[in-house]
This record gives C-alpha cells, sequence and structure tokens, in this order.
C-alpha cells in the first residue's frame, strides 16, 4: 500500500506545480501574449497528465513494446491536449470579458480560472490512474 501512496504523492506534486504555473503565466497582465499563454498552458497540461500517467504505470511501460508504448502515450496526449486547448480558449474567452468589466484584476480572475481548471484536469487524471492502477494487476 506504501507504493501506491508514494505514487500519489509525487503525482499531487506534479499537478501543484502545473496549477502554480498555470495561474503565474494567465495573471500575467499581456494581452498580445495570449496565444503563447495558450500553448503554455496546452503544453503545460499534457506534459503533467503525461508525468502523471509514467509516474503510475513507469514499471509497466518497462515491461511493454516500443509500439504500444508510442500509442498509449499518443492517446493520453491527444486526450490531455484536446482538453487543455478546450480550457485554455474558455479562460482566453472570459479573459476579455473579465477586463472590460473589472479591469486589471481580470487578470487575477483570469489566473485563478486557469488554476482551477488545471487542477480540475490533473484530479480527474489522477483518480483515473489511481483506479486504473488500483485494479490492475497489483
Amino acid at each position: 500500500m506504501s507504493q501506491i501512496y508514494l505514487k500519489r504523492k509525487r503525482a499531487v506534486i506534479v499537478i501543484l506545480a502545473t496549477i502554480f504555473a498555470a495561474g503565474i503565466v494567465t495573471v500575467t497582465p499581456a494581452i498580445n501574449l495570449e496565444l503563447f499563454k495558450q500553448i503554455f498552458l496546452t503544453v503545460a497540461d499534457v506534459a503533467m497528465c503525461t508525468v502523471v500517467w509514467d509516474i503510475y504505470f513507469d514499471e509497466e511501460l518497462a515491461t511493454k513494446d516500443t509500439k504500444s508504448i508510442l500509442l498509449e502515450l499518443g492517446l493520453i496526449s491527444i486526450i490531455s491536449a484536446v482538453t487543455a486547448f478546450i480550457t485554455a480558449k474558455a479562460v482566453l474567452a472570459l479573459l476579455g470579458r473579465l477586463i472590460i468589466l473589472v479591469g486589471a484584476f481580470g487578470w487575477v480572475i483570469a489566473g485563478i480560472i486557469a488554476s482551477v481548471t488545471t487542477a480540475i484536469l490533473g484530479i480527474a487524471w489522477l483518480f483515473y490512474c489511481d483506479d486504473l492502477f488500483r485494479h490492475s494487476n497489483h
């Protein structure tokens, strides 16, 4: 049981780091850099999901052939990229309205929204990986 506790702990640290990064990047007031912020948020979320998957299933990856590893990581990347991109687009759409409504404080709200959406994605992915790990042959 301590093996799963260590995996959870490592995964939570990765998720918290990604949440913090998403908030900091989004709260930085630079409307002309929004495309780069979206790219960063998407890449950060994909990396977070991939690292969490690796934390739970790194031993299993060593026993698989290259084709199945690439297929698995490709599927993980596609799912997390689509989710992250939709999240980033939603944050950007809200950001424009927030800045008009509340001024510079809108950046702070956008940072909180980006952090919360990253947290939701990370926690959902953590629960999925944790459940899959517990129900596999361990």
